[in-house]
């Protein structure tokens, strides 16, 4: 659904399969290497080494729309059952980690460590976000919306897939009406969907599409999407589609989605688990490489194919696995078909979503026999996929995507295979052999990993009695390009406070870097990133956000730097350092108080932080307005004047008066930042955004005999902020206000125009005396898209929050 972020996405390049890679590898790697591991119990432990420099997890750059592996060591994790009993759930997790075979499991890893509710927030965005990429959708509907099957099959979605299954894991996480006073919502904006979760009855906007979240004024909580809506600035003194970092403007693209006419629905998908049970001689392979197979009218850019093979037992054995028996008896290593009728049906069964198979087998085949492979999705309809020509022996070998309907909008878990074996005479026709191929679509990242060093491996099963199952790990090792050494930090200095108004962050480069990855935190351990304008991967040995007032006085910040080298290893993270910073922090309480014909704003300085001993009051039309003293750049609207209009000492200032000579703003909107002794300037203030249309102009409350009046109305106005809309160009200022004047009363001479609200026209001599006069003043919309294919509710403007309307009364006296 995220039009806007797909046309967005521009940073990074998809890794891609082995096949498609344009240039060839920097990494030598060794002959393919095996461990292979006989398990008998339900619980195994061992361990593998993985010598060599690099591994997935220091290789790979993760961006919005990209998942870039640059050396996988890893080839394949067969689990094969080698027994003569079924192995119930086997599972295997290395390290600890990607144990996400149901929700419980996924979010014991998801939110290990988060120390109270707020942490539990930030830690499912952390998972949310880091165990994906932006793609386009497999399925629609709620296919990819179930965590289990989102993270372990597909890895990828759009905006409201992740959405969707990040509210799915807040309320398993017990994020609900019950306990938050509300439940996990997601939200519907021009072209994007994302979820708000609840915190003590307030929601917060958690984009782990975009990699956002944004900080009230307050620098504390993420706020809700009413409240980016309320200040769009927020979001654009951010960062968003991180966490590859390629310019500012990426936070002004991203609050343009948010919207006053966004709806919000319920999405929770749960219940998916990742059971399978492997029949004697079947075997499951995880692979890290695919053979170009996605399920669905789609395919992704980043993914793999594993595998289901089944040597179907012929024997009695094997019969007892079959889903249906009919007229089939097993002789020496052999189905043999009994009468006409006879035929045996195995089923397959996946976690994983399958995008494809193959039957095998051999047979003999008696004159006259009714012999052929039927298969199934439902055990309702069946499709005919082969059957033998003449008599004798017969080899099948037959692929079975298309009577599957792989590439169909349904996804498929299962599927029947119907081996008839129609005997025209008893023991005339026999099954020699039989094997079922299925592939299935893993997510690469979902997979049990080895990572550098020693890896410690866990297998389980649920298994009642004796089990045999066989493991065997496939991977490589490369050694001949070293991760480069973690940079030196420069700036801020360990332990230091500071006083910068917009710090800048400073480390040494590095010879031969490509990237370099900063990450602030309120965490010793960087598990969540402070902010994600603080939690970027750039080009340059330094990043500062040109904002003011991002950071709170006597908080204790961690930070760290690691790099890329141009091969695509990264270094360690250097040694966490800590700062602190000082300064006033944004005033509160702003009001609008009216004193006689005038309106003031007047505002309290916050008692957290130094104290402020001047302001500077920043007011434009623009509704969510950056504060700037200078000219500067706003996308789609390009270079605007700055919009500071005062510096007052005292917590005051006049705003909006009809005195030429008193020189106030007469805007719509106003900002308010201190400035302490040390000229240290805090971060903005919540913006104040007066009524509008307010008709703020004296009338000329007296005319003449003969000679021309006028009188120019004024009115606040608003210029809205940019928004985006399906309607071409895309991003536009759509909400710009028009207003629409009205004389509701007043005598026949006198006429308004109708756009501009000029009141004007020459009193005769039987126009004397005084009259009373009445001007309207009313918001439009002339901008707004009328009509949309995807929310054509949304744009209608005719909601009583979007009607508007100002009145000024007076009485005009004709004069001689």
């Amino acid at each position: 659904m995220s039009l806007a972020l797909s046309l967005l996405l521009a940073v990074g390049a998809l890794a891609l399969s082995a096949a498609e890679q344009p240039k060839p590898s920097p990494f030598k790697a060794s002959q393919p290497k095996t461990r292979v591991e006989l398990i008998t119990s339900a619980r195994h432990e061992y361990r593998i080494t993985l010598g060599g420099t690099v591994d997935m997890d220091n290789t790979t750059l993760r961006g919005c729309g990209s998942y870039e592996v640059a050396f996988q060591p890893n080839i394949s994790v067969v689990i094969e059952n080698v027994g003569d009993t079924a192995v119930v759930d086997p599972w295997i997790v290395i390290n600890g980690r990607r144990d996400w075979r149901n929700i419980k499991t996924l979010l014991a890893e998801a939110l290990d460590g988060a120390r109270d509710d707020q942490e539990k927030i930030f830690f499912l965005y952390e998972f949310a976000r880091s165990h994906r990429y932006h793609d386009s959708p497999l399925f629609v509907n709620q296919e990819l919306h179930d965590p289990i099957k989102y993270f372990n099959s597909y890895g990828a979605g759009l905006c409201d897939d992740n959405g969707s299954v990040t509210c799915a894991m807040a309320f398993a996480a017990g994020f609900t009406k019950d306990t938050q006073g509300r439940d996990p919502m997601n939200r519907a904006m021009h072209g994007h969907v994302m979820c708000e979760l609840p915190l003590a009855g307030h929601y917060q906007f958690i984009d782990t599409d975009e990699n956002a979240f944004y900080l009230g004024p307050d620098n504390e909580t993420p706020v809700s999407g009413d409240d980016i809506v309320r200040d769009s600035d927020l979001a654009r003194r951010d960062y968003a589609y991180g966490p590859l970092f390629s310019s500012w403007v990426k936070g002004e693209q991203a609050s343009a989605l948010l919207g006053r006419d966004d709806g919000q629905y319920r999405s929770i998908t749960l219940g998916h688990e990742m059971h399978l049970t492997l029949r004697p001689q079947e075997k499951l392979t995880l692979n890290w490489s695919n053979i170009g197979k996605c399920p669905g009218p789609g395919k992704l850019k980043y993914f793999g194919n594993s595998a289901l093979d089944y040597a179907v037992p012929l024997t009695a054995t094997g019969l007892a696995c079959a889903q249906q028996v009919a007229d089939v008896v097993a002789q020496q290593g052999k189905l043999v078909g009994r009468t006409k009728d006879s035929a045996v049906t195995y089923q397959v069964q996946s976690p994983y979503v399958i995008c494809g198979g193959k039957v095998q087998a051999a047979l003999e085949v008696g004159e006259d026999d009714a012999v052929g492979v039927d298969v199934s999705r439902d055990g309702k309809d069946w499709q005919e996929v082969w059957k033998p020509v003449g008599s004798g022996s017969a080899s099948c070998e037959t692929e079975l995507d298309e009577a599957l309907a792989i590439k169909s909008k349904r996804p498929v878990y299962s599927y029947l295979v119907r081996i008839r074996l129609g005997a025209a005479r008893e023991g005339s026709t026999q099954l020699k052999s039989l094997r079922l191929h299925t592939d299935l679509l893993a997510s690469q990242i979902a997979l049990p990993r080895l990572s550098l060093g020693e890896n410690h491996v866990v297998y389980t099963d649920a298994t009642t009695g004796a089990r045999k199952v066989k493991i065997t790990h496939m991977y490589r090792e490369s050694g001949n390009i070293k991760p480069p050494a973690a940079p030196q930090l420069v700036y801020p200095e360990n332990g230091a406070m500071i006083r910068d108004s917009a710090p800048v962050f400073r480390w040494q480069p590095l010879e031969g870097a490509s990237r370099y990855h900063l990450r602030v935190s309120r965490r010793e351990d960087l598990k969540t990133s402070y902010r994600p304008c603080f939690d970027l991967v750039v080009s340059e040995a330094s990043l500062g956000n040109p904002r003011t007032g991002l950071f709170n006085p006597d908080t204790t910040y961690y930070w760290s730097v690691r790099v890329r080298n141009v091969e695509g290893v990264w270094s360690d993270w250097a040694p966490v350092q800590t700062f602190s910073w000082q300064g006033p922090c944004p005033p509160v309480e702003l009001k609008a108080e009216q004193r006689g014909d005038d309106l003031w704003l007047t505002w309290q300085p916050n008692p957290r932080g130094t104290p402020p001993v001047s302001y500077e009051v920043y007011a434009s039309d623009m509704r969510g307005f950056r504060p700037s003293k200078k000219p500067y750049q706003v996308y789609k609207l390009g270079e605007v004047p700055g919009n500071l209009v005062g510096t007052p000492t005292k917590p005051e200032f006049l705003m909006v008066s009809a005195d030429a000579e008193k020189k106030a703003p007469n805007k719509s909107s106003y900002r308010v930042i201190a400035v302490d002794a040390h000229g240290t300037r805090g971060g903005t203030s919540w913006p104040l955004e007066l009524d509008h249309p307010l008709i703020y102009s004296r009338p000329v409350i007296t005319a003449r005999v003969g000679v021309p009046y006028a009188y120019q109305v004024r009115t606040l106005r608003c210029n809205g902020d940019l928004q985006y809309r399906y309607q071409k160009p895309g991003y536009g200022w759509w909400e710009k206000e028009g207003y629409a004047f009205e004389l509701a009363q007043g005598p026949k001479w006198l006429h308004i125009d109708l756009e501009t609200g000029l009141l004007s026209g020459t009193p005769t001599v039987g126009d004397l005396g005084p009259v009373p006069v009445r001007v309207k003043v009313r918001r439009t919309w002339p901008n707004e898209v009328k009509k949309d294919q995807y929310r054509p509710k949304y744009f209608l403007k005719n909601a009583p929050k979007f009607q508007a309307e100002d009145v000024q009364s007076f009485e005009l006296r004709v004069e001689k």
